[in-house]
């Protein structure tokens, strides 16, 4: 089973859009804060990070970044600003999906990640 941890301001719209992800072999773990975060990521031990980020400051991929500079970032945003994307890139997101998004269509783009 492959361990996610999810960073996210808005746990209630991820856990929707993930819903068939967890169907299967993916196991996430939702965080919404700085110490959550790191709590949940030295207890679970996860495969790799999803994490949304919706403003250019791109906070939550810094805070996913300080936990693990190792591990494979998976980027959400619904941001339709372009500077949002080009700082998730710059700022070390392995791969980014612009929400919305289908809960099926993102579970194959995880696994496709994470192959």
């Amino acid at each position: 089973m492959t361990r996610i941890l999810v960073y996210t301001p808005k746990q209630k719209d991820l856990e929707q859009i993930l819903a068939y992800s967890s169907l299967f072999d993916l196991e996430l773990q939702y965080c919404q804060s700085p110490a959550q975060a790191l709590a949940t990521y030295t207890r679970f031990k996860p495969h790799c990070f999803i994490v949304q980020c919706e403003d250019k400051a791109v906070n939550e991929l810094k805070l996913v970044k300080s936990l693990s500079s190792v591990l494979p970032i998976f980027a959400l945003t619904g941001s339709t600003d372009e500077r949002v994307a080009l700082r998730l890139i710059d700022g070390g997101a392995d791969y980014l999906v612009h929400l919305p998004c289908g809960s099926i269509e993102l579970y194959y783009k995880v696994k496709n990640f994470l192959r």
